[in-house]
């Protein structure tokens, strides 16, 4: 049922993959002969597998994208599924990684509003993460 729930969010996964094609804009930055970075071609393979329902999938290649480039992008996707799945002790991991890369994450505050909720009413794309209202 986690995967159906992760379906749901289409407004998060439309947020996540403005931000990703970002990334690949920006990381790609003259250089024309090469595809994107690993870290970005994972994230990438994890926004199918979210697309698909497939949360398992979606967690490996997240996990290889933060292996490949430790991103913010990855560590919130990440926390996402492991929020829905009740995961809880992963987020906070998560969330302090993400600190550590940006002090002044404004989603935080957000994660942990979500985090409040019963896992299956988590990040269920009836609020949005600060970054991405504008």
């Amino acid at each position: 049922m986690v995967g159906l729930s992760v379906l749901k969010s289409l407004d998060s996964a439309r947020w996540a993959m403005t931000f990703s094609l970002l990334a690949l804009i920006l990381s790609g930055c003259g250089e024309t002969e090469k595809g994107p970075p690993p870290a970005a071609q994972l994230f990438l393979e994890a926004q199918q597998a979210i697309a698909k329902g497939d949360p398992t999938a979606a967690l490996t290649a997240l996990q290889a994208s933060i292996d490949a480039d430790p991103n913010e992008y990855s560590y919130m996707e990440r926390i996402k599924i492991n929020g829905k799945q009740g995961n809880d002790a992963a987020v906070e991991a998560d969330v302090q990684e993400i600190l550590k890369l940006n002090s002044k994450n404004r989603d935080i505050d957000w994660i942990r509003a979500e985090m409040k909720k019963p896992a299956a009413a988590r990040f269920d794309g009836s609020t949005t993460p600060p970054s991405a209202r504008k």
